[in-house]
């Protein structure tokens, strides 16, 4: 991003651990406002009174599509804008095809692709109104290449990859 971050808001997706944590970090640093979703109610809360009166907590399971949308109204109510969307929250199993529960499939694409599809759906127009905006995406070198024992988790990374390269290109020029 070339431009400041100061004053900008950002939902971030898996906030409540690992890369999704350490992002919120950073873009609080960087001067950002926050709204930090995740299914961890306890870590989100505990972030955020790391953080401070910048963030707030908007818990969701991404498994669940009629959550997905709900950090945007936590966004525009708190916030009145949004001008950052992370997308980090994902799920991982390296278990082989043919062991995995389908319902544990099922929870990964609904997660690493389907709420990305939902949610950037919904972002989109709070995301064009700003002068500028990004959307970000957390991928996996599973998303460049085919993993053993990853077929599912490999599947929604490549599709994850090719979804933002596709939206890329249709708002490039919307700022």
């Amino acid at each position: 991003m070339e431009h400041s971050l100061d004053g900008k808001v950002a939902l971030v997706t898996g906030a409540s651990s690992g890369i999704g944590r350490a992002i919120a970090r950073r873009l609080a640093k960087c001067g950002c406002r926050l709204v930090l979703s995740g299914r961890d109610v306890d870590r989100l809360n505990a972030l955020v009174a790391e953080l401070g009166t910048d963030a707030v907590a908007a818990p969701q399971n991404l498994e669940h599509q009629d959550e997905v949308t709900r950090p945007l109204d936590v966004a525009i109510k708190m916030f009145g804008q949004l001008d950052v969307l992370v997308l980090n929250a994902g799920l991982f199993s390296n278990a082989a095809f043919e062991e995995e529960r389908i319902e544990a499939s099922q929870s990964m694409i609904d997660v690493n692709f389907a709420s990305v599809v939902r949610l950037s759906h919904a972002a989109l127009p709070l995301l064009k109104r700003r002068d500028s905006a990004e959307i970000l995406g957390i991928g996996s070198i599973a998303g460049v290449s085919d993993m053993r024992n990853e077929a599912v988790y490999s599947a929604t990374k490549h599709a994850l990859n090719a979804f933002l390269r596709s939206l890329r290109r249709q708002v490039a020029n919307d700022g």
